[in-house]
């Protein structure tokens, strides 16, 4: 039912639900909630209202629906006196609640025999409003699918009727219900009912309900004027049922008059020439009706006879009915009702004084005027109206005359509209003032000088004395433009804003004398005026050419503006205000021919030709060029490419570049000081100014003008901004940028010439991060072009050869750079050319893919070694001295001493090659997810201790789990998931906010970052993940040895170990005296698989524990536990004791635990432990070690001590001292002695008094150590 009336009945909520709701409110009394949910239909809002006593009483006996509108006191209107009778006497009436149907209001005769409780309710329901039904009325009104009902038997036809009834009797202002029923509902179900879109959609019998409800409407409103003060708002509604432009009388244009029951002279009659389809006969009969109810006299009587005087707004909304229907009154009858009406009302208009316009109200004479002049034009002759014209234009005069600022307002509003009525030619525009009668009643009156005079402060009065500007622009005097001009002489700025809004808008009225005289007068003032007088000047000008749309005026401002720009003392600001006018001008006036465009931009080519306003003529030119767009409103590029073949833009933009960059480089002589960005030229703009608008004008050029960029031209701008010695680092960084983002404006040929003769020719250890982005753009486009790469990749081009231009230069930065994040940024570039990014052709032979690196990085790492020994031995020491004081609080300090920065500079080389290959190791073998044959070292051996705290779905099944920092992501897996009774196929690990994915089994927990006390979360999931090894039970593994090997023979971690003397090198970078290359040497060798000649020296021992060569077993040991300052270093024995920690306590990637015992019993054979403790007794690790390698190397060496002298599994923290045990009074000897004691008995056995005594020898050990 959305939008569309309908008779339907409310519905409300149900009556038990709505019950239940009061009652849950706080109201106790069941019976009184029933009662006003009856009166309420059901409605809980207006039922709580009706409890608590808002505008209705409910009684305990209150039943009677016309009775709930009577208050407890006797006062108030008569017709409330006459009900409280009624009120005493209800404690006689029944309980019982007739239905409202059942209540009909019968004549007397019919009262006087019904019983006296039906007698006082009929006598009630007379004079008493319907408050249930306007209650449902105003619920269907307002609903989102309202709804506007039309019998006469539901709620809006009985608040008419009750509304009528309290009219005739003068009632309706005293009622209540009755003013909320007028104030609100009946004006939004009319408006509904007369404009809504929704009229046109309705049927016949719909439109015949909104009819009926029109006059039922009528005969109150007749009723109404009879009493009371004048209802304005019900003679604004009035007036709507009353206008023939309305959608409801539109709709029913072809309707016949309905026949009156009252046979009398009509009103309104038929138009006489009118069509049969256009007939308004229901506008007739409405307007009939009024008359024959006596609103026609009522509103003349009161206009005539009111002992009251009426103001403008009442005697315009008792005439504006009459206005709106003008055209279908009988003027037979209604000029004899009307005359006296009408000329009281132009008396009362003729005598209006000054303190009459002061009252807000005086501004319906406009509306009056209307209603007049309509009804003169329809039952009167044309000279009437013209009288009316003429009293318009008088009391306009009048209003604005006067020095209040309302009457002004509605003087100039006035004023405005009938300008406004004057220039349009519109059927809606009924009998206008002729525009010659006003522009001469304007002029004659000076009334455009006497609306200057005050209030120009007032955007909104400015507004309406613009319209009079704009009617009189082409009839103003050179004096009068003189008088105007000079009004704004010592005013405040923003009247002088509106002064020049108003002048601006009747300039397009102006011919070439008077704009002539305007510039003249502008001039004049400009050569006096301040610099904020002349910005408002200025702004002015721009106001007059975007005002002209014929483009006779623009020309002569743009002239003016260009004129003004070129003033050498114009301050900066304000030549780009004139400019910023200049060119809006040009690009929005559609009337500024293309000719006149080009015409001012060979004048900024003139300009910067010239070197005169450089830097304003470069951005006029751009902005010129911009405006000047095709028909699809884009840039039309031809103009650039014109402009390119007679002025040859680029070499014109090049060449003021190179002139303004010596230009500032002279400026900063002059200072002494060194170019930089700041320096200010031409006393305007700072040279970084002029570098960067100078490269935006080149770009844009070259971008849409679809043009390349010639080699010399490219040279030249490299060489002022990069190569030139006097450039500053802004020049560079800007530069730079620009060729970044300008690669595609230079050809194929262009871009390999510059990166090989310019762009690598740079010092790599001179780049900045915006000379890297240049290489790296230069770099891919240059090899792309070459065919040595190809576009296609997600990231980054796949890479088609080794060979790309410029992977020297590459290695070059990513060494030699000093800055971190540029290096860094390198080594990841170098990793994409080498593996990540290189196609999958040059993959399938990844033995010669990692050898051309490993090749690559052994030969750089073998120049830096030798570059390094080039020092002279003083060089060395002093380096040394000051690496080792500086390294543990900063790594770059070293680099302030004097004799320093070179070798520090080779050291860097050496470190960053090590980076290098540590990462392409990690990167090419980071996918590999099978267990691995030759393992790497870190994976060996056992690293440090850590706790790992696991989180569950459920709190209450978290729990810790301890490992080591060089357990693989597997065996974590595997320990995880026995502990929650799972598969690691289930289980899904998070760490660090990153699901571990299976790919990531055999890294270790160091390289994905765990630490001691780390968070993960496990959840065992519904989902599968297929790992590539399974562990059965008994721990063996399902796998190809043989395909497994292979595949690892090719990984270049394999690949490097098997290099010639490659341990050896990265032992001797260790000791060369750097941390960092110690730290970096160590990281390298995690990852590759430990080195052969270690692991060969120890499996001797095995090898030798058979047969009697106890000595050449000894020296194998001395050769690898003993510290000798010229071979095994202390950097080296951690390095051996890390491969014999792996023997001795194997991981889960190292050898078997058979093999593990095997090799424990035969080292304690050969005693080995002896050596152990020699190394705790001894200081190997002095001072001038690498402080991480000294921590290192103690901590593993204790735990090697620890496993030798306590057990594998530590049983002497479980053990007391024996009571008849004797220890001497050297701790170290008594252990010695045991431990020999005990090897010699059975070398796989621990006794507990022998492993209580070597626990007492540790801790004394620990002690000292502890110092250390």
């Amino acid at each position: 039912r959305g939008g569309l009336p309908a008779g339907v009945p409310y519905k409300g909520m149900d009556t038990e639900n709505a019950v239940e709701q009061i009652l849950a409110m706080g109201f106790t009394d069941e019976k009184k909630v029933r009662q006003a949910l009856s009166i309420a239909r059901n409605n809980v809002h207006d039922a709580v209202g009706l409890l608590t006593g808002g505008s209705r009483q409910l009684g305990e006996n209150d039943v009677e629906m016309d009775d709930v509108n009577r208050h407890s006191d006797e006062g108030g209107s008569p017709r409330k006196r006459r009900s409280t009778d009624d009120n005493r006497n209800r404690e006689n009436w029944d309980d019982e609640l007739p239905p409202y149907d059942s209540l009909q209001t019968g004549s007397a005769g019919e009262c006087s025999k019904k019983p006296a409780r039906e007698t006082r309710l009929s006598q009630s329901s007379d004079t008493e409003f319907p408050l249930t039904n306007l209650y449902e009325l105003e619920e269907r009104l307002n609903a989102e699918s309202w709804s506007v009902p039309l019998k006469t038997d539901e709620s809006l036809g009985k608040c008419l009727i009750a509304a009528f009834k309290l009219a005739v009797e003068g009632l309706a202002d005293t009622d209540d219900g009755c003013i909320r029923f007028v104030e609100n509902s009946l004006h939004v179900a009319f408006e509904k009912l007369h404009t809504s879109y929704m009229v046109c959609r309705w049927g016949p019998d719909v439109q015949v309900g909104a009819m009926d409800m029109t006059l039922s409407l009528v005969k109150f409103i007749a009723a109404k004027l009879k009493h009371g003060p004048v209802p304005v708002k019900l003679l604004g509604l009035l007036s709507q049922s009353f206008d023939p432009d309305s959608e409801f009388h539109y709709k029913n244009r072809a309707k016949s008059p309905l026949q009156l029951t009252v046979d009398v002279e009509p009103y309104a009659v038929k138009l006489a020439l009118s069509s049969q389809n256009e007939t308004y006969g229901w506008l007739i009969t409405l307007v009939n009706m009024f008359g024959v109810q006596g609103g026609v006299h009522a509103i003349t009587h009161r206009i005539e006879n009111s002992e009251e005087r009426l103001d403008a707004s009442e005697v315009a909304a008792l005439l504006a009915p009459f206005g709106k229907c003008a055209e279908f009154l009988n003027p037979d009858r209604m000029k004899r009702l009307l005359n006296g009406s009408l000329d009281k009302t132009l008396s009362y208009i003729q005598t209006l004084s000054e303190e009459d316009f002061k009252r807000k109200e005086t501004g319906q004479v406009s509306d009056l005027f209307a209603t007049l002049k309509l009804l003169f034009r329809s039952l009167w002759t044309s000279r009437h109206v013209d009288h009316i014209h003429e009293l318009r234009l008088e009391t306009s005069l009048k209003m604005l005359q006067t020095a209040h600022f309302n009457a002004k307002m509605n003087a100039l509003k006035e004023i405005s509209k009938m300008v406004e009525e004057s220039l349009m030619q519109s059927r809606s525009v009924k009998s206008p003032i002729p525009h010659q009668r006003l522009s001469q009643w304007m002029k004659e009156n000076e009334v455009l000088e006497t609306a200057l005079e005050g209030n120009l402060h007032q955007s909104q009065y400015c507004e309406r004395v613009k319209a009079m500007m704009e009617l009189l622009g082409s009839q103003l005097s050179k004096e009068q433009l003189s008088k105007i001009w000079a009004i704004q002489v010592g005013k405040h700025p923003v009247v002088v804003e509106n002064i020049h809004t108003i002048m601006a808008a009747a300039t397009v009225k102006f011919d070439t004398s008077r704009l002539d005289h305007l510039f003249d007068l502008i001039q004049a003032t400009w050569s006096n005026a301040s610099d904020r007088h002349r910005e408002k000047l200025l702004g002015f000008v721009g106001r007059i050419g975007r005002e002209d749309k014929q483009g006779r005026i623009a020309v002569k401002v743009l002239d003016l503006l260009w004129s003004l720009s070129q003033l050498p003392q114009l301050p900066h600001e304000m030549v780009k205000q004139a400019l910023h006018a200049h060119s809006k001008i040009l690009s929005d006036s559609s009337s500024v021919k293309d000719d006149v465009k080009k015409l001012y931009a060979q004048k900024c080519i003139e300009n910067i030709k010239k070197s005169v306003s450089v830097m304003p003529s470069l951005k006029q030119l751009q902005e010129i060029i911009q405006g000047m767009r095709t028909p699809y409103h884009k840039v039309d590029k031809s103009v650039i490419q014109d402009l390119q073949k007679q002025c040859d833009l680029v070499k014109l933009g090049v060449t003021s570049l190179v002139r303004c960059h010596r230009e500032a480089v002279a400026v900063a002589g002059t200072m002494g000081q060194k170019l930089h960005e700041g320096v200010v030229v031409s006393g305007s703009y700072t040279h970084g100014e002029y570098v960067k608008t100078h490269l935006k004008f080149l770009g844009y050029v070259l971008n849409v003008g679809l043009l390349y960029i010639g080699p010399q031209r490219v040279k030249d701008i490299w060489d002022c901004l990069v190569s030139n010695p006097d450039a500053c680092e802004s020049d560079t960084e800007v530069c730079c940028d620009w060729f970044v983002r300008g690669m595609a404006d230079m050809q194929p040929s262009t871009q390999g010439e510059m990166f090989e003769q310019r762009v690598m020719q740079l010092a790599p250890e001179k780049l900045t991060s915006g000379g890297y982005e240049c290489f790296k753009v230069f770099f891919e486009y240059v090899n792309i072009s070459a065919g040595k790469m190809r576009r296609g990749g997600i990231d980054h081009p796949s890479v088609e050869s080794h060979n790309l231009i410029g992977r020297d230069y590459l290695w070059r930065i990513a060494l030699e750079n000093p800055s971190k994040e540029i290096a860094q940024n390198a080594v990841d570039l170098l990793l994409q050319i080498t593996y990540t990014a290189v196609c999958n052709r040059l993959k399938r032979e990844p033995v010669e893919l990692h050898t051309h690196f490993i090749g690559e990085m052994s030969r750089r790492l073998e120049e830096a070694v030798q570059s390094v020994r080039s020092l002279s031995p003083l060089q060395q020491a002093i380096s040394l001295t000051a690496t080792a004081m500086t390294a543990p609080s900063s790594p770059t300090v070293a680099a302030a001493v004097p004799s320093l920065p070179d070798r520090l500079s080779r050291f860097r080389v050496i470190e960053r090659l090590l980076l290098l290959a540590e990462r392409y190791i990690s990167t090419a073998e980071s996918t590999q997810s099978l267990s691995r044959n030759f393992p790497c070292h870190g994976s060996t051996f056992q690293g440090r201790k850590l706790r790992i705290q696991v989180r569950c779905d459920q709190p209450k099944n978290d729990f810790e789990i301890e490992c080591h920092s060089n357990e693989t992501l597997i065996a974590l897996r595997w320990r995880l998931a026995s502990h929650m009774k799972t598969t690691t196929d289930k289980l899904q690990v998070h760490f660090a906010d990153h699901l571990l994915l299976h790919n990531k089994n055999y890294r270790l927990l160091y390289q994905l970052g765990f630490e001691d006390e780390s968070v993960l979360f496990a959840k065992v999931s519904n989902i599968f993940y297929s790992t590539a090894v399974r562990r059965d039970e008994g721990g063996n593994r399902s796998r190809s040895h043989v395909y497994i090997m292979d595949v690892e023979r090719q990984f270049p971690s394999h690949l490097m170990s098997k290099g010639k003397d490659m341990f050896t090198k990265l032992y001797q970078f260790a000791d060369l005296g750097d941390p960092r290359i110690a730290a970096q040497a160590r990281s390298l060798l995690m990852l590759l698989p430990n080195d052969p000649d270690v692991v060969q020296s120890f499996e001797q021992l095995v090898d030798n524990s058979q047969t009697s060569e106890v000595v050449s077993v000894g020296a194998v040991l001395r050769g690898l536990l003993t510290y000798q300052e010229s071979d095994t270093t202390t950097f080296r024995l951690l390095y051996n004791l890390e491969v014999l920690s792996g023997n001795l306590m194997p991981t889960t990637e190292g050898i078997s635990a058979a093999a593990a015992v095997r090799f424990r019993n035969c080292f304690l054979r050969a005693s080995g432990h002896r050596f152990i403790i020699n190394l705790l007794q001894s200081n190997v690790a002095p001072e001038s070690v690498d402080y991480e390698v000294r921590q290192e190397y103690y901590s593993m060496l204790l735990r090697v001590a620890w496993f030798l002298l306590c057990g594998p599994d530590g049983i002497c923290q479980q053990l007391a001292a024996p009571a008849s045990m004797s220890l001497s009074a050297s701790p170290s000897e008594n252990g010695l002695s045991i431990a020999e004691q005990s090897t010699e008995n059975d070398g796989s056995t621990w006794n507990a008094a022998v492993v209580w005594s070597c626990k007492t020898v540790l801790d004394g050990l620990l002690c000292s150590f502890c110092t250390v």
